[in-house]
């Protein structure tokens, strides 16, 4: 084709509308422009404009990856509309417009030609310094950004799609997502990057209207400009850190008005991806922040929240690139899994505490329940150096739980599948709990570093703060515990197990009253002979069955009074004098074993130990160092048990 007219530049409207003498384009591509794909992985490249009269026709070709993929050509006088489709893929297409004379149609006038346009999703990175940072080298011709960020006013109005992050900002994380799409998904990806340094969240509620003085309506003029209103993919939200003041309290009220501002700006979006801020240095406020990114998850049906902690190479505020990249890697898990047909697990997100309980009627254990399907870790503890002295210490996890900023005393812990459980040596009065702590440890000097609850693909829990520990869950035991005094002087229990579950029943002894019950055995059947209660007095007992993470309540209180052993080889013991004061003789069948003794007060307690060798019969006990009282003097050879009761007179 002969070209018979002169080219003249065009010129760029806000409107994508293109102007030359010949023609005007009321809507046209730009070089490097993404087109946002549909729900049928498609989208419209729409090219309409007004031709001058003194042209009849106008026509369209369409290249993909340099070969013809669309070709039309309209008789018009006056306006014309092109609607080719493109696919979500990693191809290129260009295009090329040409317009014919009245009276010379065979001749072409070659009006305007465009460059590697793609088709795929657009992403917005968001928030402050989190969002920016993070330089990377990753670069592909299938990932693209649109406008400059703003970083200083007056805030850039460019409306240029570039391959590339654009003005020198290198978004860690943003790259990271964006090249596992490109790259796994063989999707192309445009990229907006909206935040601001050290923006409080306020900053992003201004009344401002004008996009060269406002963040917020520069970001939306950037949406609406790119054609991106109600084609947005995803929102990655990672800000926070600036408000460590009071606005953190109503950080939840603020995000709310954000988030109907984004719904405003950017039309319908899929799906918002925060990240809960991390642990920062000498700040209550950034904890209470922390909570309510937490509860976005309950609040907002289309929000995923990870959690920060722990990902390496953080600063204090800040992280390195390793950093950022772990972050993008797993919040891609996520996008993966709900833009493009990757895998579901749970294990892919940050553990989220649903309900604390406590798990016993004495207040000693407490489970921390998570989704289900998740699967904990608990590490007890681990080495790290300090980052300013490099000093090596010991952080253990159990020190990292918290009742109004006060550390509980957590014994031991342990994880079951999706719950924590944490056991107490004694009883604790908490009503709620709180995981990790609001600042820095280690007197405001240290960078918090572990160790932290897990799950078994290496997602850290997201914080809580204050969680209402709620009262133990009803869980009956069997009402049918009965004792038996035996003639051995033993106790024989026995009660009915009234659950199906794989439980352990725990004993408990109180001697003398029903005031100081003790555990003393944890089997797995419903019969008990106790053999080692040393005593004559009446004897109490419970019962309780100890599941994997809840306790029942305890069965009803059984007393018995053991039987005075009168065989005829107790009665082979003689003790004289009795009463005495400084010594006993014990007399005792002839052994072939050693006699080994104990001294016991009348309610059990131990007082004395001794030993008698073997072959002697006869042995004189010490006693003049035990207080007035009531004593039984228990002897055994490994056959025999010989009881007898002595009275101490001072």
């Amino acid at each position: 084709m002969k070209l018979t007219y002169k080219i003249f530049f065009f010129i760029i409207l806000p409107l994508f509308s293109y102007s030359q003498n010949e023609a005007t384009f009321y809507d046209a591509p730009r070089n490097y422009q993404l087109y946002a794909r549909d729900d049928n992985n498609k989208a419209v490249m729409t090219i309409s404009g007004k031709i001058n009269v003194y042209y009849t026709d106008i026509s369209l070709l369409v290249y993909k990856n340099e070969k013809l993929h669309y070709y039309k050509k309209i008789k018009t006088a006056s306006e014309f509309k092109f609607e080719p489709l493109l696919d979500a893929e990693l191809s290129k297409y260009s295009m090329k417009v040409y317009l014919h004379h009245t009276s010379s149609p065979n001749d072409s006038l070659y009006f305007s030609q465009k460059i590697d346009i793609l088709c795929g999703d657009v992403y917005i990175f968001h928030g402050q310094s989190n969002s920016l940072l993070g330089a990377s080298t990753y670069f592909n011709h299938f990932s693209r950004s649109y406008g400059k960020s703003p970083l200083e006013k007056p805030y850039s109005l460019s409306s240029i799609f570039s391959d590339t992050f654009t003005n020198s900002i290198d978004s860690g994380i943003g790259k990271e997502i964006v090249s596992q799409i490109v790259e796994n998904n063989k999707v192309p990806v445009c990229s907006i990057v909206g935040g601001i340094y050290g923006a409080n969240i306020n900053f992003f509620l201004q009344d401002n209207t004008d996009p060269t003085q406002d963040p917020s309506q520069n970001l939306a003029y950037k949406v609406r400009n790119a054609g991106f209103y109600n084609k947005i993919k995803g929102i990655i939200w990672w800000q926070g850190e600036s408000n460590t003041d009071s606005t953190a309290i109503k950080y939840d009220k603020d995000f709310d008005t954000l988030y109907k501002k984004w719904q405003n700006d950017f039309g319908t979006f899929k799906k918002v991806y925060i990240m809960q801020t991390n642990i920062l240095k000498d700040t209550e406020s950034i904890g209470i922040a922390r909570e309510k990114q937490r509860q976005f998850l309950s609040k907002y049906p289309h929000v995923e929240v990870f959690a920060t902690v722990g990902l390496p190479e953080h600063d204090g505020l800040h992280y390195k690139l390793s950093g950022y990249k772990q972050a993008g890697q797993e919040v891609y898990r996520v996008i993966n899994k709900d833009f493009y047909g990757g895998a579901s697990n749970i294990q892919f997100q940050s553990p989220n505490v649903q309900k604390v309980v406590y798990a016993n009627p004495t207040k000693t254990k407490i489970a921390i329940f998570f989704e289900e399907g998740q699967n904990l870790v608990w590490t007890d503890e681990i080495s790290l150096k300090h980052s300013k002295t490099n000093q090596t210490y010991t952080s253990q996890l159990k020190k990292h739980f918290y009742d109004n900023k006060t550390e509980i005393p957590v014994n031991t812990g342990k994880a079951i599948k999706n719950v924590i459980v944490l056991d107490f040596t004694k009883p604790i009065t908490a009503q709620k709990i709180s995981y990790l702590p609001d600042s820095y440890l280690y007197d405001g000097s240290e960078i918090f570093q572990g160790p932290y609850l897990k799950n078994t693909l290496g997602m850290r829990a997201l914080t809580f703060r204050d969680v209402v520990i709620e009262p133990q869950p009803v869980i009956n035991m069997s009402k049918e515990l009965k004792t038996t005094a035996l003639s051995t002087g033993n106790v024989q229990l026995n009660w009915n197990k009234n659950t199906t579950e794989d439980v352990k029943f725990v004993i408990e002894r109180s001697i003398g009253d029903s005031l100081n019950f003790k555990s003393i055995a944890t089997i797995s059947n419903t019969e008990y002979i106790d053999n080692t209660h040393n005593t004559y007095l009446k004897l109490y007992y419970r019962v309780m069955n100890s599941g994997i993470i809840f306790d029942s309540e305890y069965s009803n209180m059984a007393s018995v009074t053991p039987v005075l052993v009168a065989s005829e080889i107790a009665q082979s013991l003689k003790i004289y004098p009795n009463p005495s004061q400084d010594f006993v003789i014990l007399e005792l069948p002839n052994s072939l074993n050693k006699w080994t003794g104990k001294l016991f007060k009348i309610d059990g307690t131990n007082v004395l130990d001794f030993s008698i060798p073997a072959g002697e019969n006869i042995y004189k006990l010490p006693i003049s160092s035990i207080p007035t009282g009531i004593y039984i003097i228990n002897v055994t050879n490994g056959e025999n048990i010989l009881r007898k009761k002595i009275e101490v007179l001072k």
